[in-house]
Parts: C-alpha cells; sequence; structure tokens
C-alpha cells in the first residue's frame, strides 16, 4: 500500500502577493522560501519590479540606470554575505524584486507630490536591499 504526498500548490497564486510581498519585505523565513521555491516566482517579481520602475522613474529612458544599481547591489550583496547559508545570485537577485517593488511605488507616490524622484528611486531600491539582507542574516530554515 503507497500513501499519496500531500499535494502542494507549486504556482504563486494571486491572492499571496499581499503576504508574500510583505513577508519578504520583513524577512519572514516561509515567505522567502515560498518566493524562491514557487513556479514563476522570478516572472512574477520581475514583472512586479518593472511596474515599480516604470512608474518611479522621472523618464522611462533612466530605467536603465536605476537597474544597473539594483543588479550592482544584488551582485555586491552576494559577495559581502557567502557562505554556506547564504543564497546563489540568482535566488539573492529574485528575493531583491520581491522587496524592491513596494518601495518603488512609494518612490512613484512621492515623484507624483512632487519630490525628487532620482532621490526618492535610489532610496528606494537602497532600503530594499537593506531590508534583503537583514531578512538573509536571519537565515531561511
Amino acid at each position: 500500500m503507497t500513501s499519496l504526498a500531500p499535494t502542494r500548490r507549486v504556482f504563486i497564486q494571486a491572492h499571496e502577493l499581499p503576504g508574500l510581498t510583505w513577508g519578504a519585505l520583513a524577512g519572514h523565513a516561509v515567505s522567502m522560501r515560498r518566493i524562491l521555491g514557487a513556479r514563476r516566482g522570478g516572472r512574477i517579481g520581475i514583472g512586479l519590479f518593472t511596474l515599480g520602475l516604470v512608474a518611479a522613474v522621472p523618464a522611462p529612458i533612466y530605467s536603465a540606470h536605476f537597474l544597473a544599481l539594483h543588479l550592482g547591489l544584488g551582485f555586491a550583496g552576494t559577495a559581502l554575505q557567502s557562505g554556506s547559508g547564504s543564497p546563489r545570485i540568482m535566488d539573492r537577485l529574485r528575493l531583491s524584486l520581491w522587496t524592491a517593488w513596494p518601495l518603488l511605488l512609494t518612490a512613484a507616490l512621492a515623484k507624483g507630490i512632487g519630490l525628487n524622484p532620482w532621490g526618492s528611486t535610489t532610496l528606494a531600491i537602497l532600503i530594499a536591499h537593506a531590508l534583503l539582507t537583514r531578512g538573509l542574516a536571519r537565515g531561511m530554515d
């Protein structure tokens, strides 16, 4: 007699987006593992990040500057946090997409009320990476 393993959801579902986003921002290990383990976690993160970035930048032509800043911080964070328990570069970048997009939307709101879009977008990306580093330092066990 064989026992069936419990089925699990492999795709991220729409009702999970708010919880996973806030969980990634807060550094909850369960949310970070779900983002990394679910199918389409990276694609959804790229879509959300792109939406936030286009809304926050002063003009869409400047998106490449902020994307380069985001990728550079991801690579630097991985190099500085190397060790047996640290995630691979692609995992860190996938998680950073999930932590950056709500902060980028906040920067877009700041742009809407007349604040400097360069400073608010840069600050949003820096805060996202700081939150991610803090969350990863706690561990994903």
